[in-house]
């Protein structure tokens, strides 16, 4: 039980500090760090570097083209590098230096999870798509 007050009380102090750096910078440069494109900018980059990383050990398991994976891993790092240069042109040095690796390092962790709960949304909608297209029935006789 102490574990998971622990847990609990360590999401809400990282809440809570994301909440006030988010505040702060806005009222300072008129920026916000922790947004919801920073956040699919982030997933969409991280998923192209992984897929990128695998992509290349595959191919030089089977004895493949490499250099597709090492171009989508490059693609991952040039949209993080824009996200960085970015977040230096809306604030100062200090403040995008701080502010980029806490929002890497903050989602970084919620990347998988991200990456996944689009997957199943976008498949979701698919099938009610699916669902809502009449169906007709012709007979042959």
């Amino acid at each position: 039980m102490l574990e998971i007050l622990t847990v609990l009380a360590a999401v809400a102090a990282v809440y809570w500090i994301i909440t006030w750096f988010n505040e702060h910078c806005s009222k300072k440069f008129g920026h916000r760090f922790f947004t919801r494109t920073a956040c699919y900018i982030a997933i969409a980059s991280f998923a192209t570097m992984y897929f990128g990383a695998a992509w290349y050990h595959d191919a030089l398991k089977t004895g493949g083209d490499s250099l597709n994976g090492i171009v989508l891993g490059g693609i991952g790092v040039v949209m993080i590098l824009g996200l960085i240069i970015y977040n230096f042109k809306r604030t100062n040095i200090a403040y995008g230096l701080g502010g980029s690796i806490a929002q890497l390092a903050f989602f970084s962790v919620l990347a998988p999870i991200g990456l996944i709960t689009v997957v199943a949304v976008f498949f979701l909608m698919i099938l009610a798509a699916g669902a809502d297209t009449p169906y007709y029935r012709r007979n042959r006789w």
